[in-house]
């Protein structure tokens, strides 16, 4: 077995492994951290907005009550978003899709009870806010 020069004690093959790891990290680093979901301000500002906006709508909101909601919320809590109201309905769309796909799970016994209820809480929430 080789010895680093650097460490007698250390295999030469550890210290190459080590670093074509660190360098391997910090590429992948470098390519994908700026592409992480909730990275910016502005992610994070409009993340709350669309939590806020939700758990303000009760269950008892009629729609038009919930459309004056929709038209009035953006404005005031986040101005800069262009096209918030349309985000919210492809966000929920895509929430359905996913929804429907987890239904399909349950036959196989792919999916927990636990997380059945989660998913089926969650789905219960959306339907009384759109």
């Amino acid at each position: 077995m080789s010895m680093s020069p650097l460490c007698p004690h250390t295999p030469l093959f550890e210290v190459q492994f080590v670093s074509l790891f660190d360098s391997l990290c910090i590429n992948f680093m470098l390519t994908h951290d700026d592409s992480l979901p909730f990275l910016y301000d502005p992610d994070v500002a409009l993340g709350i907005a669309v939590k806020t906006y939700l758990d303000d709508i009760t269950g008892d909101f009629t729609p038009e009550q919930k459309a004056e909601r929709l038209d009035k919320f953006p404005k005031q809590y986040v101005p800069y978003a262009l096209a918030f109201a349309e985000d919210l309905d492809i966000a929920c769309h895509f929430f359905d899709a996913i929804f429907a796909g987890i239904k399909t799970l349950d036959g196989y016994g792919q999916i927990s009870a636990v997380d059945r209820a989660a998913w089926e809480k969650a789905s219960k929430y959306l339907e009384l806010r759109r």
